[in-house]
């Protein structure tokens, strides 16, 4: 056999680990992370309400059997939504939000803090509302970097959040997530923190996310953007 033939059975030979990272990925989706946020226009009306019914497969057709997991904490002014699935389902759901007048306006100043694109393996089994009155501290005059590690930092409290009830029956995880207030504050995000990093204003507004995720890229090549064409450039005089 030439060196060409080794080269070619050496391509076609696959590792254990080839083998292995196969098995893992065969028919898995890409799965993304994005938390956002906004304030409360309305109140005195429950805003689980809205994502409640943006989160409905059956109405929206989102695809696959597990289409979103995470947590959606209601405050009396404000929210934030920590949410888990197929990139083109949370793209979606945005859309669906910003596209529906009524459920905008129940909601102010929506802004994505954080989107991670693949994060191989959900951090909750389910998708779950809370409510929440934690005031904390608030965080006036924030610089950008602070607001950052407060972004990092809370993306980590609800992963770890989801891990401990992972394993848990669906009673249990109610019952968890009922006591998490007095027994895991430190987990769950409080007004000042949501409110501290609206008012950066450096997150990108809903609008700003959806024309850069999931609106069309629309390329124009030289001959549609100029009409005449140019005409081509002479060279050594001729």
């Amino acid at each position: 056999m030439n060196e060409y033939g080794e080269e070619e059975e050496q391509e076609q030979r696959k590792t254990l680990l080839d083998v292995v990272c196969s098995h893992l990925l065969r028919d898995k989706p890409i799965l993304s992370r994005i938390m956002f946020a906004g304030r409360r226009t309305h109140k005195e009306e429950p805003l689980k309400e809205v994502f409640v019914d943006l989160t409905n497969s059956a109405k929206y057709g989102y695809e696959g059997k597990i289409v979103f997991t995470g947590l959606f904490v209601e405050t009396p002014s404000n929210f934030i939504h920590f949410l888990e699935g197929e990139p083109k389902n949370l793209h979606s759901l945005l859309a669906n939000l910003a596209n529906n007048s009524n459920h905008m306006d129940k909601v102010d100043d929506v802004q994505v803090f954080s989107y991670t694109d693949d994060i191989i393996d959900r951090s909750w089994p389910q998708w779950k509302t809370l409510e929440v009155n934690l005031p904390g501290k608030h965080m006036s005059n924030t610089s950008e970097q602070k607001a950052t590690t407060e972004i990092v930092n809370q993306v980590k409290r609800f992963t770890d959040l989801g891990g401990q009830i992972f394993t848990k029956e669906k009673l249990q995880i109610e019952t968890y997530l009922a006591n998490a207030k007095n027994s895991h504050p430190d987990l769950l995000p409080t007004i000042g923190l949501i409110e501290g990093i609206l008012e950066t204003g450096f997150c990108l507004t809903l609008a700003e996310y959806l024309q850069l995720y999931h609106s069309p890229v629309k390329i124009n090549m030289q001959g549609e953007s100029n009409w005449p064409p140019a005409p081509a450039l002479k060279y050594g005089g001729h």
